[in-house]
């Protein structure tokens, strides 16, 4: 029953129902408020603009670019701010300014295009307003702030610039030298480079660490419109603040390199007397404030480090060249490692030196007075164990060929020989001066109970065997004694 009357209703509204269908039109939405911008004044570097929107709204932004031309933006995009990267951009709540004043920082003679736009209170976004300004150009063009490189100054000045005819300088101070005449050139036109507003200056020839002022005389620059630049003559070394004046950078620095006098190992005799010499290819001013420089003793078995003092172990001995003097007497064969820490000196543009190790450099090995003297000595004996003792050498005050070898022999506990202290041999001195002989076959004063007395003999060869020499003493150029025949023998 229920279907029945269902198909009955519908077949009654097909009955009573339009065949004739009308259009509908869309209900218009009401646009964004309209826009007004006001320019309130224009000058050389600035002017002043008022936005405001013709009716309530609920946000309005507005946006300024430098530009000669005017450009077609998006509503909603300046409505977002999404232009702000391109130049000023601010989006205002309604509710807090109903028009809101900017007074905008500018360059001279220089078109800049206005937009803005508002949206309503029900979000509806209205047309993009549009103004153009250009500014005037009356003033002259002055430099604003600058920024320094490695060996250039970037300077801004108060609007676009070209070349004048005024002359550019460039002046050199060395900081660890205030009191020479600073270094004043005029620089060509090649290394000024003009671009807008900003005006690099570049030095590449000026030593590495100068300081360096940049001057220029009236004129040197003009805007486009022909004013001429000021005169800049701001410069020089300001003693309160530490700094120098003006528009100033310092040159990239380079590392400073020391070198030893000497590539091979010093022997000496006279600690006292004993400089150490290092030279710069610079020229040495400053004691650098981490300055040090240290010696290690290194003895058999143990090392000590001492730390020298400024002037009263080390020190100038012109503008190039350091002399390092020992502190402390060192004993007898004791190797000298030389650390000198880097940065401890400076040039007087201020770079700073490397540091440097030398190793065993420094070795003192007797204090004498020609051959006169206490040697330090080692030896091995037959089953390579090392002794170590010192030999004293006297020339005889009657004979001048006659030398007197004292303790040329070692006390040798091993075997129970014993020897007498200052065991002393004869030995004879060669034309030259550089060997000195002692007749083999001398008793020592070893004494083996058993076996005898110890008796010197010289092998040809440096090795046991039934021809016995004199034995022999070279005398090297280096200082050092040299036996290289000498052995020892029980009379068994």
């Amino acid at each position: 029953m229920k279907k029945l009357i269902y198909g009955f209703l519908a077949a009654t509204a097909l009955l009573f129902s339009c065949t004739d269908f009308e259009s509908y039109n869309s209900i218009p939405m009401e646009e964004g408020p309209a826009m007004a911008i006001t320019l309130d004044a224009a000058a050389d570097s600035s002017f002043t603009v008022t936005f405001a929107p013709a009716a309530a709204a609920s946000y309005y932004s507005f946006f300024i670019e430098t530009s000669d031309e005017v450009k077609e933006y998006s509503a909603s995009n300046i409505l977002k701010c999404v232009y702000k990267d391109k130049g000023v951009a601010k989006t205002v709540n309604y509710k807090d300014d109903q028009s809101y004043t900017l007074k905008m920082a500018a360059m001279p003679n220089t078109a800049y295009q206005i937009y803005a736009v508002a949206a309503s209170e029900q979000g509806m976004v209205g047309k993009v307003a549009q103004f153009s300004v250009t500014t005037t150009d009356g003033l002259r063009p002055s430099p604003l702030t600058f920024k320094a490189g490695a060996s250039s100054v970037a300077v801004t000045f108060s609007e676009k610039l070209q070349r004048g005819e005024g002359k550019v300088y460039a002046t050199v101070y060395a900081i660890n030298a205030l009191n020479e005449e600073p270094v004043e050139f005029e620089m060509p036109d090649s290394t000024i480079v003009i671009k807008g507003a900003d005006v690099t200056f570049t030095t590449p020839e000026v030593h590495a660490g100068a300081n360096v002022c940049i001057t220029w005389d009236e004129g040197a620059f003009t805007d486009l419109k022909g004013n001429l630049s000021g005169a800049f003559t701001n410069k020089g070394y300001d003693a309160a603040t530490k700094k120098f004046k003006g528009i100033s950078y310092r040159m990239a620095t380079e590392t400073i390199g020391l070198v030893s006098a000497s590539d091979t190992i010093t022997y000496y005799t006279d600690w006292e007397n004993l400089e150490m010499t290092f030279f710069s290819k610079a020229t040495l001013a400053k004691v650098g404030d981490n300055c040090k420089i240290q010696l290690r003793y290194n003895e058999e078995g143990r090392s000590t480090l001492i730390d020298l003092k400024y002037r009263q172990h080390f020190g100038f001995a012109d503008d190039t060249t350091l002399i390092v003097w020992l502190p402390e007497e060192p004993d007898f064969n004791v190797s000298i490692d030389v650390i000198i820490a880097e940065k401890s000196f400076q040039d007087k543009y201020g770079n700073e030196t490397k540091g440097l190790t030398l190793d065993g450099k420094y070795i003192r090995f007797l204090e004498s007075t020609g051959i006169n003297g206490v040697y330090k000595a080692s030896v091995a004996d037959y089953w390579n164990e090392v002794y170590t003792w010192e030999i004293i050498l006297e020339q005889d005050v009657n004979d001048a060929n006659k030398v007197w070898v004292k303790n040329l022999c070692p006390y040798i506990a091993q075997g129970g020989y014993v020897a007498p202290d200052f065991n002393m041999f004869a030995g004879t001195l060669n034309a030259s001066g550089d060997q000195i002989t002692i007749t083999s076959g001398l008793a020592t004063g070893y004494v083996n109970p058993s076996q005898g007395p110890l008796v010197l003999v010289g092998f040809p060869d440096a090795e046991p065997g039934n021809s016995y020499d004199d034995i022999v003493i070279d005398i090297q150029e280096n200082g050092w004694l040299n036996l290289p025949n000498a052995w020892g023998s029980t009379t068994s």
